[in-house]
Order: C-alpha cells, then structure tokens, then sequence
C-alpha cells in the first residue's frame, strides 16, 4: 500500500510539474480580453482565452463579433505588462476562411487604434483553401496588447472574402517572457547585461540592440576602438562611421599609413 501511496504521489507530482512548464509560455491564459462587437453574451472576447480548444460553436469556446454591416472586426488581450513575445498562435472556427480572410495581427503598447504598434502578420491568401484556420505566427517584439484586426474594402479583394468582417476565434494563444528573461517554455534565465535596456529575445537569448561599444547575439564582443562614437553594426561589427583618419569595415585601415604607403 505504501509503495503504491507513492507512486501516485510521483505521478501526481510529475503531470503537476508537466503541465506547470507547458503553461508558463502561454501568457495570455485568462487575460482580460475585448473585441469590436459582441454577436450574443456568451461568445465573448474571453473565451479565446480561456484555455478551452474546440473549433465549434456548438461548445461555446468561441468569440463571435457581429455577422454583419461591420467592416472592421477585432479583438485584443491585455497581458497586463510590457513583456517580450515570441510567437502567437490563433485557433480559428471550422469553415471561417471567407470570414478570417486577410487578417493581420499586431503587437502594440497603447490600444488607441486597433492598428496600432507593429505588425506581425498580414494574410495575404489568395485562395480560400490558403487561410489557415491554425496558425503560428513568430513576432519577436516587446509590447502589451495583441490584436487580431479585420476589415473589409469596398470592393473587397477576392469575390470569396465575406461581405463583412467577422472574427471567430476559438483560442489565441501568445507565448513570450517577461522583459529581462529568456528560456523557451520557462523563461528562466536572464537576458545578457549588455543588452540594451536589458531585453533580449524570449526563446533564443538574443539582444534585440546592444548597448554603445557591443555587438553580436548577446552583445558579447567589442565595437573596434576606431568606430565613430563606439557605434557598430550588432550582426557584423561594422562600424556605423570611423573616427576621423580611419576607413574600412571596421575602421582599421589608416589614410595616413596609405600615404606612406
């Protein structure tokens, strides 16, 4: 009896400690949500985020904005901190490709506009058998609000997109870290000190921007004491300008050796 006390509390143990590292990359999971338009009160913004994946609406795990006279549809999370993101993933109804066609989505630190920030992804599907109602989009940026935005020109692109916008979305999934870590489904290490504002990319440690004087992934090498300002490319290394007398990649040649030369 003892033994198998045990075993249950390992396995108890071992699928707490499983499915605590899988949800630590999702950092949308009950965040607070809102869309343009409710079409009822039940399928509202809150239920792509509420860790219920069925692309149905009969399971009411959907959002649904109004199915018509609307030209513009969206819907944003709030993550509640500026965080830094690595991919976002959206599960989109069964058969909503004319509905979903030519979405984009976009990361953004005010939501004055549901267009605001950057953009991560723009579907640009020519056929409706090309939107892809499971996706994954990488957007390695640091903000905290994410927006599906759609929208409807008059006349619209393709015969096939539907006449207005709609979103039905059944789970948006972002994964990131918080800002100053890294570490793909944990996020627990820290990004390089010489990252510029200490922030680097969640999933590989990378810096976005080095701080004066450093370039490379982590900001680990030193610009060439003959770059302008101490200014260097952070993939090459190349100066960005020499100091006065100097030419080259990385400012190392001389105009007064050439002379001598």
């Amino acid at each position: 009896m003892a033994t198998r006390t045990l075993g249950r509390r390992v396995i108890l143990s071992l699928f707490f400690i499983i499915r605590t590292i899988r949800s630590e990359g999702d950092i949308s999971i009950h965040k607070p949500a809102e869309q343009s338009s409710n079409n009822n009160s039940i399928l509202v913004a809150s239920k792509a985020v509420d860790n219920c994946l069925h692309l149905d609406l009969k399971y009411e795990c959907c959002t649904l904005t109004n199915t018509t006279g609307q030209k513009i549809a969206w819907w944003r999370v709030d993550l509640l901190e500026v965080v830094t993101i690595s991919w976002i993933s959206l599960y989109v109804r069964n058969g909503s490709q004319p509905k979903l066609a030519g979405y984009q989505i976009y990361a953004s630190n005010t939501t004055t506009s549901p267009t605001d920030g950057v953009l991560c992804y723009s579907d640009n599907s020519s056929t409706e058998a090309d939107v892809q109602l499971v996706a994954h989009h990488t957007c390695p940026h640091v903000a905290r609000y994410v927006t599906v935005y759609n929208y409807r020109n008059d006349p619209k692109r393709y015969d096939w997109y539907s006449d207005y916008a709609i979103l039905e979305l059944c789970k948006v999934t972002v994964k990131g870290c918080p800002v100053g870590r890294h570490g793909y489904g944990n996020c627990e290490s820290r990004c390089s000190e010489e990252c510029y504002g200490g922030n680097c990319q969640s999933t590989t440690g990378n810096c976005f921007y080095c701080s004066t004087g450093k370039y490379g992934n982590r900001c680990q090498n030193n610009c060439s004491a003959n770059c302008k300002d101490s200014l260097c490319s952070i993939d090459s290394g190349y100066c960005l300008d020499c100091v006065p007398g100097n030419f080259g990649d990385k400012c190392e040649l001389s105009l007064f050796y050439q002379l001598l030369r």
